[in-house]
């Protein structure tokens, strides 16, 4: 480009290209950035996380992100809305859930271990997702003095907690809408009969 300077004068327009990216380099930096929430202690000092709260700093993460921006910071954020739902609604990831009574759970309503959207990270980094492990890695940081322990959720009204391992006998897999949120499945809780003692 300076040859075109040189010839007509004048600056070279900015290039916003995104720079290539070391995914080696990377790659290290984002296993360094998990490393405290997969080794985070368990039991009542567990760190949860609220899944709205995440997916708003994952968007907001990715639209910051040359690279992601590309794919579109709302399309990050529904994708892994989507991943995240289907792990808790198969069981596989432990939550709490706001519990008003209503039989309707949405995901976006429940809170998640970080170390299971931090084990989700790296599984993205197995895949050569970098960019995007990055920006879970990134989000799960922006939010650490807002998670919550075990212990602080458990006393806190209006939540229940579910283990993940007998979601299914608690609850069935629906589809619901509200004001705020389209039609989606969510976990819709089986009549008292029908759930374990």
């Amino acid at each position: 480009m300076k040859w075109l300077t040189k010839l007509f004068g004048g600056k070279a327009a900015n290039d916003n290209t995104p720079k290539p990216v070391d995914e080696q380099a990377l790659t290290l930096v984002v296993r360094h950035k998990l490393r405290p929430f997969k080794t985070a202690p368990g039991g009542d000092d567990e760190q949860f996380v609220s899944t709205a709260g995440f997916l708003t700093a994952l968007e907001m993460r990715a639209a910051g992100s040359a690279i992601l921006r590309l794919q579109g910071a709302d399309t990050i954020r529904k994708a892994a809305h989507i991943s995240l739902q289907s792990e808790l609604m198969q069981g596989k990831m432990p939550f709490f859930y706001k519990d008003q009574g209503n039989a309707t759970v949405f995901t976006t309503d429940t809170h998640l271990r970080a170390r299971d959207i931090a084990a989700h990270a790296a599984k993205l980094l197995d895949l050569k997702q970098v960019s995007l492990a990055d920006a879970y890695a990134t989000a799960l940081h922006d939010l650490d003095l807002d998670m919550k322990a075990f212990a602080e959720l458990k006393k806190e009204p209006g939540f229940s907690y579910n283990n993940g391992k007998d979601v299914g006998q608690v609850f069935e897999i629906g589809a619901d809408e509200d004001e705020y949120r389209s039609i989606q499945p969510v976990l819709r809780r089986k009549s008292p009969g029908n759930q374990p003692s």
